[in-house]
């Protein structure tokens, strides 16, 4: 499309719907650290995972847990035998009864 069609396009969309045309531009204004922020993450976790295979798990049961409950952190004994590998941090949940 030709420039000035988008601008006109652009100006009658934001005469016709203007609260939606603010809140379009703003998410196309976050929109390129959005994108940075999941490529960061992506790459985080593919080297977690390579990690994680590569490791020789250590896993000791843990001790206490913390529980986010109503806003606050609280530690409570692992009732449900969760392991943990100190090395890598992979955490492995026991499978369920139900």
């Amino acid at each position: 499309m030709k420039a000035e069609t988008i601008a006109e396009l652009d100006q009658t969309f934001e005469t016709l719907y203007p609260l939606v045309k603010y809140q379009l531009d703003a998410i196309l204004e976050r929109l390129p650290l959005a994108i940075e922020y999941y490529q960061i993450r992506t790459d985080y976790f593919q080297i977690r995972r390579k990690v994680e295979n590569t490791c020789k798990h250590e896993f000791q049961v843990a001790k206490e847990r913390l529980v986010l409950l109503d806003g606050s952190r609280y530690w409570v004994p692992n009732l449900n035998k969760i392991m943990h590998c100190p090395k890598c941090h992979k955490t492995k949940f026991p499978k369920s009864t139900h």
